[in-house]
């Protein structure tokens, strides 16, 4: 035999190895795959549950905004100061809202409802009179006459809305979640009513009388929701008692008045667990001011990475036969595992773009154990293999036997 046909030989063998292992790759792939089907579906233990014990719902952007919120520098809010009016009567309320008015803010955001009417308003109701700046919060709710969850009625609101004319704008001050109590990460712009018309987010109506063009370019993205950006941003905090003195830090900015610390207004945000609904209308609207939208990926995208991630994996570990297989695949796993998280966060930060990477995490967390229920269900099948062709081998050998008995039976008689 000549060394060409040697050679010839050694590649079609080494092609028809390839292929085997890149089939079996695929397969072993797509075991993982469905692994990581079956964990993120309801009442599974999903990557929500490992990664965030307290919370209701987990999305892979809450990853994000906490390890850039951890960041050594944040940035305080050029454009918003929060008046912090908890356990504020209603009295103090109307004062701190005829100061507001006096150092001329761009607008006044009013994040408290007075639903029943009491003795003595007349000083709040006029605090809100003779004003066309001033956005006051009222709360919608799903509407109940035509059943259409896209459309909404208004829940309660403050009890002299109609009495205040057009000068005051009213705005929705609720929040998307999955389901109740979950995690306010995206507020929404606009809401339908049942009537026809439009009602604009709490902060959508600020940032309508503070800066029109940012609202434009709100408008242009035509989102029905858009994420909050949280991280590494910080606002100025006042109380009633500092506007005297400090009154000229509100001239030109937008101003939030809200309680900061009311037990029943604290919410769970991918940053923590009991942030207050006013905290978390600065965050909307200094997303909106600012123009910090983060731009979802496709999910097709996400996909494919997780796909191709997961097959140069699988196929390195199958190649591997070295004595510190074992070690080495672990090595791989937790090193590509941190190049997929870091990869996510650079694109969340220096390009706020959200790669949804949840999927790469389980299926490479899942890689191995796919790989083990392969090399298991194979080696069972081997096994069967063998254990069939000893049984056939035996029977053949027992007729073989009892078939010459037989001749040596007849040889006799």
């Amino acid at each position: 035999m000549n060394l060409g046909l040697i050679i010839a030989k050694f590649r079609a063998l080494s092609h028809s190895e390839g292929l085997a292992r890149v089939a079996k790759t695929l397969i072993v792939g797509g075991v993982a795959y469905c692994l990581s089907m079956i964990m993120t579906q309801p009442l599974s233990f999903s990557l929500g549950a490992v990664s965030s014990m307290s919370s209701a719902d987990f999305s892979i952007t809450d990853m994000y905004q906490i390890v850039a919120d951890g960041r050594a520098v944040h940035t305080l809010s050029p454009n918003i100061v929060i008046v912090d009016v908890n356990n504020c009567t209603r009295d103090q309320i109307a004062e701190t809202i005829e100061l507001t008015k006096l150092c001329e803010p761009k607008a006044i955001g009013v994040d408290v409802s007075f639903v029943e009417q009491r003795d003595g308003d007349e000083p709040l109701v006029q605090s809100f009179a003779n004003a066309d700046n001033i956005v006051c919060a009222e709360l919608l709710e799903t509407s109940k006459s035509n059943g259409d969850a896209s459309q909404f009625d208004v829940k309660y609101r403050s009890w002299f809305a109609d009495s205040l004319g057009n000068g005051v704008t009213f705005a929705a001050a609720n929040f998307p979640t999955i389901g109740h109590g979950g995690t306010m990460r995206n507020f929404k712009p606009w809401f339908r009513m049942t009537d026809g018309n439009e009602t604009p987010s709490f902060a959508t109506a600020l940032a309508m009388k503070a800066d029109p063009g940012s609202v434009k370019i709100l408008r242009l993205r035509g989102n029905d929701t858009e994420p909050i950006y949280y991280p590494s941003v910080e606002f100025k905090v006042l109380m009633p008692g500092e506007l005297y003195d400090r009154g000229e830090e509100l001239t030109g900015n937008v101003v939030l008045l809200g309680a900061l610390n009311d037990p029943g207004d604290l919410h769970r945000t991918p940053l923590d667990s009991h942030t207050s609904g006013t905290l978390i209308q600065a965050y909307a609207l200094n997303t909106v001011l600012n123009g910090h939208y983060l731009e979802q990926s496709p999910s097709w995208v996400a996909e494919l990475v997780a796909f191709l991630i997961t097959f140069i994996f699988i196929f390195t570990s199958l190649s591997i036969k070295t004595g510190v297989r074992g070690l080495l695949l672990r090595f791989m796993q937790v090193t590509v595992l941190y190049l997929v998280l870091y990869a996510g966060y650079w694109c969340f930060i220096e390009r706020n773009v959200v790669i949804d990477f949840s999927r790469s995490f389980l299926m490479l967390a899942f890689a191995l154990f796919a790989v083990d229920i392969w090399n298991g269900l194979y080696y069972l099948w081997t096994k069967g293999v063998e254990s069939a062709r000893k049984r056939r081998e035996c029977k053949e050998m027992a007729e073989i036997t009892c078939k010459q008995l037989r001749n040596c039976l007849n040889l006799i008689q």
